[in-house]
């Protein structure tokens, strides 16, 4: 796996139409979500973006098919082969139940530690873009099953915002698109003892690194935000 996940967010300059014709490969959802079930999905097959589309503070999830978290568990087991034909008699003459006890004790007495759960899945990072837009109105969110691209709209004292989020088949970009407007975007700190997260800001770009406890892998994220005039 490549370490880094790229996230590029574009402010466009650009009139929105308030005349967007219905499309049939569209879905349209009404609302406000809060739980992640309900938030609006993309990906391209190893890269994955969930978008809650709150106006005023939206949340953006970034993931990716890779990322699980180390625990630390051990990984070793202890060799059974010279105990194989004891099972196989057990199970012939006491049944499977006391062969798999047999079996277990065993390897336990070997040093096996007994059963231990496999990482867990853990999101790549939660972004958050923040307006001052509270009076907003003609909420709208929908998904394109034909390009896979999010979109949540609504307006403000008359003026149309809209914001536009795919995930890029040919360079595993996750592209965000902003209205013109005033936003302060910002990237969530995770406190975990199981992974460490270093954040640098410059400019107009954020790079979070993060390495984990109990493996020598890790992942980085660029976000760069880029102001276009069309």
């Amino acid at each position: 796996m490549d370490r880094k996940i790229k996230i590029t967010i574009y402010s466009m300059e650009e009139r929105l139409r308030n005349d967007e014709a219905y499309s049939t490969t569209k879905r349209y959802l009404d609302g406000n979500p809060s739980r992640n079930e309900d938030a609006l999905v993309s990906g391209n097959g190893s890269h994955g973006v969930m978008v809650f589309g709150d106006p005023i503070k939206d949340t953006i999830v970034g993931n990716h098919c890779r990322l699980y978290l180390p625990q630390g568990n051990s990984d070793q087991l202890p060799e059974m082969a010279p105990y194989l034909d004891k099972v196989r008699e057990i199970i012939r003459t006491k049944g499977y139940e006391e062969a798999i006890a047999y079996y277990y004790r065993k390897s336990t007495e070997l040093g096996y530690e007994g059963l231990t759960m496999s990482d867990p899945y853990h999101p790549g990072f939660h972004l958050f873009i923040e307006t001052d837009h509270h009076n907003y109105s003609g909420y709208r969110r929908s998904i394109d099953y034909e390009t896979g691209e999010l979109q949540v709209s609504y307006q403000v004292n008359h003026q149309s915002y809209r914001r536009k989020t795919f995930v890029s088949q040919t360079n595993n970009d996750i592209i965000h698109e902003l209205s013109p407007g005033n936003y302060h975007i910002s990237l969530k700190q995770y406190v975990d003892k199981k992974m460490k997260q270093r954040t640098v800001i410059e400019e107009n770009v954020i790079h979070a690194q993060f390495d984990y406890e109990y493996s020598d892998a890790g992942y980085d994220v660029w976000i760069q935000v880029i102001v276009r005039i069309s």
